[in-house]
């Protein structure tokens, strides 16, 4: 909304569903993720749809093979993750769309998907309710096992984690939310430090 409470803008999304959106740390983009398995960047100034594969016109992300249930900007606002249905994660670059080392396996359909405030890790909620902690791709390779997170984490039975939200303390607390309501806060791992 603008200042004097009315709608900047209406993002035209075509007839999709929308299942999750969230602004870039300057407050500049906004990106969405959708059930038709892409993922769009708008600029917030002017509506505009500004973020796309190779070619510059704006096209959508593509790559997906189910629906995008969450999605995360890092927090230098270059790095993009998609939550997908077909039990993966997936990193793009926000400037050339371009996909990002390869896909994060998972054993259930991942409904949630947050950075660090470091940028450094990834932590992924599982249908199932499992909450899985990674290294994002680009960062140090001596640091991570390709493909394969650095701590699992159970919730309770018949659970889905839905959200996850950083603590504001730097990389010490992880709040996974789940499906009953139940929030579990997480101390850091030792295997992430």
């Amino acid at each position: 909304m603008g200042s004097d409470g009315q709608i900047k803008h209406a993002l035209d999304t075509g007839p999709r569903y929308v299942n999750s959106i969230c602004f870039s740390p300057d407050g500049t983009k906004l990106a969405s993720g959708h059930n038709d398995g892409m993922v769009r960047m708008f600029d917030v100034e002017t509506g505009d749809l500004i973020l796309g594969p190779i070619e510059a016109i704006g096209d959508p992300l593509t790559g997906h093979t189910a629906f995008v249930n969450s999605i995360s900007l890092s927090p230098d606002g270059t790095k993009l993750a998609s939550a997908l249905t077909d039990k993966t994660v997936r990193f793009w670059d926000t400037d050339s769309s371009d996909p990002i080392g390869e896909p994060l396996q998972h054993e259930d359909m991942v409904m949630a998907v947050t950075f660090s405030q470091s940028g450094e890790f990834i932590a992924c909620g599982e249908y199932g309710g499992n909450v899985s902690i990674w290294h994002v791709p680009w960062w140090d390779d001596s640091k991570k096992e390709a493909n394969k997170s650095l701590l699992d984490l159970a919730s309770h039975s018949f659970e889905h984690a839905t959200s996850q939200d950083a603590h504001p303390q730097p990389d010490t607390k992880l709040e996974p939310k789940f499906f009953s309501e139940n929030v579990h806060q997480l101390s850091r791992p030792e295997a992430c430090k």
